[in-house]
């Protein structure tokens, strides 16, 4: 359990008169009172706030302001000390005078709205918390000229710990560093304030699993703490019971020595009937549970259990996870029956009704109904094995069902990307268990129902962030929303992409880092996200049903798909990675079928070298070659067997692929279904794209979004640009030789406009690329791995465009428009970047199908410029000769590796190429206007040296 720091209190301000009252005594009283509460002398505070209120109400004439300050004192500290009814109380008690005194556009109103925000943040009840700090913000801002306000700096500080305690970790880090930005300019080096902002934000690091980043952050919150308080202040052990989490995380005894030092200062300064205390003893029964010496885990658990239902009742978060922490210790201690019992307790302590219209909106910490779902679930799995019951199991399974919907209702709530993306990686474990135990069910009972749940778990952990981005097109379109609704937020958003595009190159700086420009630029992305999630709670409140059509996350049946997305001669195939085992949804027209394979370390070492082994071969000495060519040739084979080979008597002649993790990044075409017996002979071997016409796609609901997606009609057929980098240009490009000859023979066939050397700029491509249904950019492209959203394609320099100015980053392209039909990335490495779990490779080429393009080709990594060349005019002339898209790009493959001779028949050559998406043919006739029917995605190759961050061994 983290211990969040949240700020109560106000400086005094300007105030009244006192009518006929000592003034002076009155004001003096007051600033020693706030005074104490600022250094948490909690019951002097609230004896002198109460004696100098009875005072100043003797007077003929009160100072209501004045009077409102001590009565938010009185409500502070009943709050710190865990009076709830009391502290509420008080705060409605300043409600009502702020009102009477028509104060509600003075700043008071604005501390008053944070203590009310305040007050349902500690009883945690944050939905509430976040309306009342929200609301503070925005008269906020509407009363303070300066930005660079202590009180907004509060606000920032409170709405963050809201977001962290709700899972959405980067937008809760976005607001603790606006709060650091403002304390540091306010306060001076080592004021608490500070402190605070560094334990929240070590905090956030902890949440995030950035433990050296959350070990500095508090190293200087104790620090600047130490100075101001000594050695014996509350706020100090706060620190420690942080620090002692991370110990925890990083399993290092140390975790004892910090959570003692916390609970001896808690104890001495607090009393030993506290919440922190609890949470103390709860911390160290995990460590002791940890060492699997449950007897004293049990025993500590119960203590806190003991105090936080003293101090909070039935019914909090902090009750519940005290409940569940005593289950799961009973439950490691083999003692199941009685924790079964226990964790029912649970649902009560977090308000959880099932049969409730909206079960999840009550919830008071949806984090620890996550983790009960799937205790509850192994429970039942658990007694299954013991008694054999089937019920059991089922009952087991529904949890899970439990467990998707949770998942739903977070997807949809959490506002930040990367929180989104922090929780997919959990939601693909609990999926994966989910999977299991589905197939499991089906194998004891036969009902396919098990099967078809189990393809619906699989679906809902593919491309989310691609799919709303899809949707949020679509709600605006059937809504009807204004045109310049839609231009504002638009404009908000390709600023934030700009602001952010600025602030990443500067941190690439290393050596001539402009600490103050980062800071400025942080601070207006920080302002532009405000606006824009103003702008977006209007549209919401206006159109309650944007809300709904945006975040809708009803995947297809399998009947769906089989009547609506395949024909024939198609198969799906869908991947799942499991940790241990990797299922196979395979979807015929006719057939449904989920086959299991069991995986091992063998599988990833591959994996790894089978790409590898592409990747290098251009590189590599020629005594080294046959090395190359037999590690390739053995890991083709071996990936064929597990991944084709058991369901390849399912197959139809047409493949989809639905890769999943790592696959992303595997071109499927270059795998041999069997070995070779010349492994010279390249351009004999048994390539898997010899038997099959195969394409990709994110998941089957993607690939239903981006069909349905309607085209404009009004748009010349082909823009072709190709770059020219001259020597010593500012990124180190080297020229490309064949890529005009590439653009030039591609609209030789299908006529347009072709832009070479200068014109092919960035300037250019967006001021133009919105009128073509196909646009061909022949150049340069980087992968960025460890950042997606900042790999990039090269244009041309220009006398006001050079170095970075000249290039487009996925975060530019994410916030473009286009109403290009198929956009063609010529370029290296467009295909490959980051690995997102449960989302797929943020590659450039994926960039563009946020922006509306229905059709992608794109290459994964550097390959020969010739090559590239080629394979271009084959596959044009395939699509001008009317072949589908999939048959075009399997027959230009197959035509370049028989025509080039062994040597250039290697997949690195050639395998780069992937299509993605809608395989129907473009209709192209000579004289002609390019007509495309379907809604196409094509994207090049997928290989890339992996790093299997989350495929736990």
């Amino acid at each position: 359990m983290r211990y969040y720091v949240a700020i109560f209190f106000f400086m005094c301000g300007s105030l009244m008169g006192y009518g006929q009252l000592d003034t002076a005594l009155i004001r003096q009283q007051y600033e020693q009172a706030q005074l104490l509460n600022e250094e948490k002398d909690f019951k002097q505070a609230s004896q002198l706030a109460q004696s100098t209120l009875s005072l100043l109400r003797k007077g003929s004439d009160p100072a209501t302001e004045l009077e409102i300050r001590l009565i938010h004192i009185l409500g502070d500290c009943s709050l710190e000390k865990g009076n709830y009814s009391e502290a509420l109380a008080s705060y409605q008690n300043a409600a009502s005078l702020l009102e009477k005194a028509g104060l509600e556009k003075d700043a008071l109103y604005v501390e008053h709205l944070n203590k009310l925000g305040n007050y349902y943040r500690e009883i945690k009840d944050f939905e509430v918390a976040l309306d009342f700090l929200e609301q503070g913000l925005e008269r906020g801002r509407q009363i303070f000229p300066d930005p660079a306000n202590k009180d907004m700096a509060n606000l920032y500080n409170n709405i963050g710990i809201c977001h962290n305690k709700l899972g959405d970790l980067d937008k809760a880090l976005e607001y603790y560093l606006q709060a650091l930005s403002i304390r540091s300019q306010v306060f001076p080096e080592g004021h608490p304030l500070i402190a605070q902002s560094y334990n929240n934000i070590g905090l956030c690091r902890l949440d995030k699993g950035q433990y050296q980043e959350a070990l500095q952050s508090f190293e200087r919150a104790i620090g600047s703490y130490t100075l101001y308080y000594g050695t014996e202040h509350q706020d100090i052990a706060d620190v420690h019971l942080n620090i002692g989490n991370v110990y925890f995380e990083l399993q290092q005894d140390r975790l004892f020595s910090e959570y003692q030092k916390a609970l001896d200062i808690y104890t001495r300064t607090l009393g030993d009937r506290h919440p922190s205390v609890a949470l103390c003893y709860n911390n160290l029964a995990n460590a002791y549970a940890g060492q699997n010496n449950f007897d004293t885990a049990t025993d500590l658990y119960q203590q806190a259990l003991d105090i936080m239902t003293y101090n909070y009742g039935e019914v909090h978060p902090d009750v519940a996870m005290s409940i569940y922490n005593t289950g799961i210790s009973y439950y490691f201690a083999g003692k199941d029956r009685e924790a079964r019992q226990i964790l029912q307790r649970c649902f009560s302590a977090l308000h959880y009704d099932p049969k409730a219209a909206s079960p999840f909106d009550q919830v008071n910490n949806h984090q620890i109904l996550l983790k009960l779902f799937q205790s509850m679930a192994e429970l039942e799995i658990e007694a299954y094995y013991s008694n054999q019951d089937l019920e059991q199991l089922k009952d087991a399974f529904k949890y899970y069902h439990q467990i998707d919907g949770l998942l739903d209702y977070l997807r949809a709530r959490y506002q930040a990307k990367g929180s989104k993306l922090f929780l997919m990686q959990t939601a693909h474990e609990l999926y994966d268990s989910g999977i299991e135990l589905a197939l499991a069910l089906f194998q004891l009972t036969g009902e396919e129902s098990y099967l078809h749940d189990a393809f619906q778990f699989s679906e809902k952990n593919k491309g989310i962030l691609l799919l709303e981005a899809l949707q949020k097109t679509e709600a605006q379109v059937f809504l009807g929303i204004p045109q310049e609704r839609i231009a504002e937020i638009s404009k908000l958003e390709s600023s934030i992409g700009e602001l952010e595009k600025k602030r990443f190159l500067e941190w690439e700086k290393t050596d001539t880092q402009n600490k103050s420009l980062i800071d400025s630029l942080s601070n207006a992305i920080f302002d532009h996200k405000q606006a824009l999630t103003r702008q977006i709670r209007a549209l919401e409140r206006k159109y309650p049903q944007y809300y709904g059509l945006r975040y809708e996350t009803t995947t297809l049946s399998v009947g769906q798909v089989q009547k609506e997305l395949l024909t024939e001669d198609q198969t799906i195939v869908e991947y799942f990675l499991g940790t241990n085992s990797l299922q196979i949804f395979v979807l015929n027209k006719d057939d449904f079928r989920v086959i299991s394979v069991n995986l091992d370390d063998q599988f990833f070492r591959y994996l790894d070298a089978f790409n590898q082994s592409i990747m290098n071969y251009s590189t590599v000495s020629s005594q080294e070659i046959a090395d190359n060519l037999n590690t390739y040739v053995i890991a083709a084979h071996k990936l064929y067997q597990y991944l084709i080979a058991p369901v390849e008597e399912l197959l139809k002649a047409q493949l989809v692929i639905i890769p999943d993790g790592e696959l992303g990044y595997l071109s499927f075409g270059a795998l041999l279904n069997e070995l070779p017996e010349q492994i010279l002979e390249l351009n004999t071997h048994p390539y898997l794209i010899r038997d099959y016409a195969i394409s990709y796609n994110y998941s089957v609901r993607l690939l239903k979004e981006m069909n349905e997606r309607k085209s404009k009609k009004t748009l010349q057929p082909y823009l072709g640009l190709a770059p020219q980098f001259l020597k010593g240009n500012e990124k180190g490009l080297n020229q490309l030789k064949y890529n005009g000859e590439e653009v030039q023979g591609v609209h030789d066939m299908m006529g347009g406009e072709v832009l070479f050397n200068e014109a092919a700029s960035k300037s250019n491509f967006l001021k133009r690329q919105s009128d073509f249904k196909v646009l061909h950019l022949a150049t340069h492209g980087k992968a960025n791995s460890a950042a997606g959203d900042y790999s990039f394609l090269a244009f041309s320099e220009t006398a006001e465009k050079k170095g970075e100015e000249a290039l487009l980053f996925v975060k530019e392209v994410y916030n473009m428009s286009t109403n290009a039909e198929m956009v063609v990335l010529s370029a290296c490495e467009t295909g490959a970047g980051e690995l997102q779990r449960g989302e797929g490779v943020a590659s450039i080429a994926r960039s563009f199908s946020y922006a509306g393009a229905k059709s992608l080709l794109a290459t994964q990594w550097s390959v020969d410029d010739k090559a590239t060349h080629d394979l271009m005019q084959l596959y044009f002339g395939k699509i001008k000769a009317g072949l589908p898209k999939d048959q075009a790009m399997r027959q230009a493959m197959l035509a370049y590796f028989d025509s080039h001779g062994k040597a250039k028949a290697h997949p690195y050559y050639w395998a780069s190429f992937v299509l993605i998406g809608n395989v129907q043919s473009l209709s192209f006739q000579s004289g002609v206007p390019l007509m495309f029917w379907g809604l196409p995605v094509l994207m090049l190759g997928v290989l890339l040296l992996v790093r299997r961050k989350s495929v736990k061994k």
